[in-house]
């Protein structure tokens, strides 16, 4: 605890006495570290940017993995990223789509 600067630990004579840093009652009170939270809102600042660029059919998905060598890697994404790869990949699971009638759709 003390490495994650939930506590600061000093020494009076023969022991030790140990005392909740503000990280460590933020952490008490939600049970996640402060700069955990803080990474999280900063992933989710460029998540609809990222999601944006997701395809958004299964026609699209094919043709990307087709021009890619059937590889595409999205690194670390976030919630609305990662759901609409997902729902490009079960639209390319269900046959080919009329990107038209779905981007009407939308």
């Amino acid at each position: 605890m003390k490495q994650r600067d939930l506590i600061k630990r000093t020494w009076r004579g023969s022991g030790h006495v140990a005392v909740v840093t503000a990280d460590g009652r933020y952490y008490l009170k939600h049970g996640k570290h402060p700069r955990q939270v803080q990474a999280e809102k900063e992933k989710l600042k460029g998540n609809a940017a990222q999601a944006a660029l997701a395809p958004a059919t299964g026609t699209e998905l094919i043709s990307r993995l087709q021009s890619a060598s059937g590889k595409i890697t999205v690194p670390d994404p976030a919630a609305q990223t990662r759901g609409r790869w997902r729902a490009a990949y079960y639209d390319a699971l269900g046959g080919t789509v009329d990107s038209a009638a779905t981007a009407s759709s939308r």
